[in-house]
């Protein structure tokens, strides 16, 4: 299970009906199906059915950062529609978010490269990625 800040699922999920299937897709074009779960009890919102095997699937573990885009457009007919993207980052470490948060120039070691952080597609700080020797 996957907990969605509820800001987030209100503002993403909120005409999507509680305990519906959602259709995600990662950068190979994969589909992948969570269920959007609501429970009543705890307030909180979360991914359940499906995001196990997405865990397994990417080999997730501590460290890896999860990336949701939401994507909108307009279809042939002029409709409003949306995509949902997910993605992984493997091995990331993250920056006291104190620092994440603020937009400021940030002097930092030349062999780091900063990278922002997104959630649903919206900046939420920054991480650090190491970069390597080129030839």
């Amino acid at each position: 299970m996957f907990v969605i800040p509820r800001r987030y699922a209100i503002k993403y999920f909120s005409h999507i009906q509680h305990n519906e299937e959602i259709d995600f897709y990662d950068s190979s074009r994969n589909s992948w199906k969570f269920r959007f779960f609501y429970c009543q009890s705890s307030k909180k919102f979360s991914f359940t059915k499906g995001w196990h095997k997405f865990v397994k699937a990417k080999s997730l573990s501590a460290k890896d950062a999860i990336v949701f885009n939401l994507y909108e457009f307009k279809n042939g007919t002029n409709e409003s529609c949306n995509t949902f993207v997910i993605d992984v980052v493997k091995n990331v470490e993250g920056l006291p978010m104190d620092l994440a948060l603020n937009h400021d120039v940030v002097d930092v070691d030349v062999d780091v490269a900063l990278t922002p952080v997104l959630l649903f597609g919206k900046q939420i700080g920054w991480t650090k990625i190491k970069s390597g020797n080129e030839v």
